[in-house]
Formats: structure tokens, C-alpha cells, sequence
């Protein structure tokens, strides 16, 4: 490149904040999330698990519903991870 491109960004609000159920929300980003993100499904559902203290205790309703399918599909894999590989080994 000879010289920089310069882009406008004048009109981003940085400081804009939407909820992952909010209808303000655009569908993209929450397909992106779903779907085309690097999700670490074992770390996310240890999180889960750590939080709620086992899978059969995660209540959904606190989650976003809009995420529902993240988690779901998160779940299901790190089941059929545990299932063929045991638990994850602590770091040490």
C-alpha cells in the first residue's frame, strides 16, 4: 500500500451495549456466535458445570436464550468428548 486507508468511523458508538435477547440485537451477530465463532466446548461447559455445580443443575432460563443452540451444541460435544476420552486432566 502506498498510503493508509483512512476509514470514517464517526458514527460508531462505542459505548452501545445490547443484550444477547435484545430485539436491537442484529440476527448476524447472533448467528456469528452460534455458529461461525471458536467456541472451547469443554472450558465453556466447565464453566457451566463449576457455576451450577453439575450439568442436571444448569438452569437455562438465567442463560440467553438467543445463545440456547451455543450451549446445546457445547454440551452435547463435551458429553460425547467425556464419553471417548474421559474427563479433562488438571494442568499442573
Amino acid at each position: 500500500m502506498i498510503e493508509p486507508i483512512s476509514a470514517d468511523y464517526g458514527d460508531f458508538d462505542c459505548d452501545l451495549f445490547y443484550d444477547w435477547d435484545s430485539p436491537d440485537l442484529p440476527a448476524e451477530v447472533i448467528k456469528n456466535a452460534c455458529l461461525m465463532l471458536y467456541i472451547d466446548e469443554v472450558q465453556l461447559v466447565e464453566d457451566l458445570i463449576e457455576h451450577y455445580g453439575s450439568l442436571e443443575e444448569i438452569n437455562y432460563e438465567d442463560l440467553p436464550k438467543s445463545l440456547k443452540p451455543l450451549f446445546e451444541t457445547s454440551i452435547t460435544k463435551y458429553n460425547r468428548y467425556i464419553k471417548f476420552n474421559g474427563y479433562p486432566k488438571a494442568v499442573t
